[in-house]
């Protein structure tokens, strides 16, 4: 990290838009805060040595928050969430920008949703110029938002073979190399229809039997105290 004033990382199933840009707007580099990230999906950090070894700070405070138990165990703490990191550093009085900018997309529905949301016409577009954009069929009316990113939830996306392109469009399923769609184009590709992809690892999952070991119930346990 030697060099950089912040670093970071996020999940795997993100689509993510121009993050320098965004922060900047949002006075992220002005107000000198230490941390973005509301969830695990995306988090940043100051590179400062204070921050750097603040997760250590949690020693002591209660199961979940102590490292040494983190680093020891083959468990999920979600050490990288609300319960974890982010009350870390609040007890260390540390400024986080922590408002939600990003699009949650809820994996048990075809379409691009929102948890709570009703029978949106959403779809994703990227390019060099603007970053990320999520492109709304509202009422008739075009409406254009630009989240900080779009999490994808373990959606499984096609995507065509890789090449640097300017711009391309997702719609459910299906990364498209291209420039944006007509609103006729819209309404026909974010069509809600039956999730078959979903149905079929809910039932999985279903299938799949926890490691219910004396350590895994003590664990639980724990983590409720």
């Amino acid at each position: 990290l030697k060099g950089y004033d912040y670093w970071g990382f996020c999940d795997t199933d993100v689509l993510l838009g121009d993050i320098y840009q965004f922060l900047e707007e949002h006075s992220f580099f002005e107000n000198d805060y230490s941390r973005y990230g509301l969830l695990g999906h995306l988090q940043i950090f100051k590179n400062s040595q204070e921050v750097n070894h603040i997760f250590m700070s949690g020693q002591g405070l209660n199961y979940r928050l102590d490292f040494h138990n983190i680093f020891t165990s083959e468990q999920n703490f979600i050490f990288d969430e609300a319960d974890g990191i982010q009350k870390i550093f609040e007890k260390n009085n540390f400024k986080q920008l922590q408002d939600k900018f990003f699009d949650d997309i809820d994996i048990s529905h075809f379409s691009f949703r929102e948890y709570g949301e009703n029978e949106p016409k959403r779809y994703y577009f990227w390019s060099e110029e603007n970053g990320l954009e999520s492109i709304n069929l509202i009422d008739g009316n075009i409406k254009v938002n630009r989240p900080l990113y779009a999490h994808f939830q373990k959606r499984v996306i096609k995507c065509p073979e890789f090449r640097l392109v300017d711009s391309f469009y997702v719609i459910p399923n299906q990364l498209v190399i291209g420039e944006k769609i007509s609103k006729e184009e819209l309404l026909e590709v974010t069509r809600n229809k039956f999730y078959w992809a979903y149905v079929k690892s809910t039932i999985l999952k279903k299938f799949k039997k926890e490691k219910w070991t004396l350590e895994f119930i003590r664990h639980k346990l724990r983590m409720k105290s």
